[in-house]
């Protein structure tokens, strides 16, 4: 007799705790799912991800600025200057547009630009 009377009230508070732990369980699932949570944690996850963006960013010109200052260093330490005319002629050079195309590749382009003009 006081076997079935143990078994029964471990039975009874295993199946009370167990839908106390369940009903508990459901309702911040369904809390969490509601349309006015889910907003706001899309709000609230689209803001932190401007925020990190906006310090990645910083953080990445900050840095470029610095290299461009240890790079001006470095070129002031070993003598070359804007004025100089090496340094001129390579700025000049590649601001130049290509040269006119002669010969069979000059032909060649003008029977193409002809053909599908």
């Amino acid at each position: 007799m006081f076997k079935r009377l143990f078994w029964l009230s471990v039975g009874l508070t295993a199946g009370f705790g167990s839908s106390f732990w369940l009903t508990r369980t459901v309702r911040r699932a369904v809390e969490r799912l509601t349309p006015e949570r889910l907003t706001r944690d899309a709000v609230a996850g689209a803001r932190s991800v401007g925020a990190e963006l906006k310090a990645a960013l910083d953080e990445g010109r900050s840095a470029m600025r610095g290299r461009e200052a240890e790079l001006r260093a470095e070129i002031e330490a070993a003598g070359y200057y804007p004025d100089d005319v090496a340094v001129r002629h390579h700025v000049e050079g590649s601001l130049r547009a290509a040269p006119a195309p002669t010969g069979a590749r000059r032909a060649r382009r003008t029977r193409r630009c002809w053909r599908y003009s």
